[in-house]
């Protein structure tokens, strides 16, 4: 019947999106036929590539990149205390010999 055909295109429609949204993947991911059988199994196809995949997706990237920033600004901090510390340390000495000096 004409609304199992329209849901068939919409479905395959969908998983193309699917497949499109979850970046490379092969040709025969794509090539959905108008069955219900073959539509499975190139979903199945997908989410074995996906599994398979070794490229890391756009959100496995933005987490690593994040967590790149967070060790470097951890390391900064660090060194800004550090640098606070002596920065701390000359001027109660400071402070302390140029108010002998004034007494």
């Amino acid at each position: 019947p004409t609304t199992t055909r329209r849901a068939m295109a919409r479905f395959s429609a969908a998983a193309v999106l699917v497949a499109l949204a979850a970046g490379p993947c092969s040709v025969s991911t794509l090539t959905l036929g108008a069955g219900r059988s073959s539509s499975r199994a190139a979903l199945r196809e997908l989410a074995r590539g996906l599994d398979n995949e070794a490229a890391p997706t756009p959100i496995q990237r933005v987490v690593k990149l994040l967590e790149e920033m967070k060790g470097q600004l951890e390391s900064e901090a660090s060194a800004d205390a550090e640098t606070y510390d002596k920065m701390v340390c000359w001027c109660q000495t400071n402070e302390k010999e140029k108010t002998k000096a004034v007494a």
